[in-house]
């Protein structure tokens, strides 16, 4: 049989102590570990709420959404500007147009005016001048007859003239010598005679 001695049992016994308080020290340490790690997704515990939606892995950037959308705004601004600047060069030439045609409008009311002007220029000229051809000729024919009541006698001419127009009887006794005149007038119908010494009466005044 082996025998031990008391130093060597010592020294057993020691290291024996000694590995079982190492082992008690790796056991506390890992339960240290364990107590100090976050509580993983899914497990309980932690402050993770658990009505909280999962993380959308395909959800866009916010801050790149806001900037595509002031993009597209800046574009659509652009654009709008474009369309108003066309709409204005348009305008533009409508308004230009439409100046052009007022001018010739008045250029051509205008010239209508001034036909018109001269057509009644020449429609009062000849009216004018058909006007004193008339009289002319009217004057001719009272001086005519004239003449001939003249050369009448007193007593034939006075008859004549009793049944004549009074405006006619008045023209041709007026263009009678004033002494012949009175002569046939005493034989004129004295109705007739007065109305044509009054017309005679307001021609010389």
């Amino acid at each position: 049989m082996f025998s031990f001695s008391p130093n060597l049992i010592s020294t057993f016994s020691f290291a024996a102590d000694g590995d079982q308080e190492n082992a008690g020290d790796e056991v506390q340490t890992g339960q240290d570990t364990k107590s100090d790690e976050a509580p993983k997704e899914g497990e309980e515990g932690g402050d993770v709420d658990p009505n909280a939606p999962p993380p959308c892995p395909e959800c866009p950037d916010p801050a790149k959404v806001v900037l595509i959308g002031l993009e597209d705004k800046k574009k659509a601004l652009l654009a709008e500007e474009e369309a108003l600047k066309e709409e204005r060069k348009a305008l533009e030439k409508f308004k230009e147009e439409i100046d052009e045609n007022l001018e010739r409008l008045e250029a051509l009311k205008k010239q209508i005016q001034d036909d018109l002007a001269m057509i009644q220029k020449v429609k009062s000229d000849e009216e004018l001048a058909q006007e004193r051809a008339k009289e002319a000729e009217f004057e001719k024919k009272m001086t005519h007859m004239a003449s001939v009541y003249a050369k009448m006698a007193p007593e034939s001419a006075g008859a004549v003239l009793s049944q004549m127009d009074i405006k006619v009887a008045s023209e041709i006794i007026s263009r009678i010598a004033e002494r012949k005149a009175s002569k046939i007038l005493e034989h004129v119908d004295k109705e007739q005679a007065a109305k044509i010494s009054e017309r005679l009466a307001h021609r010389k005044e």
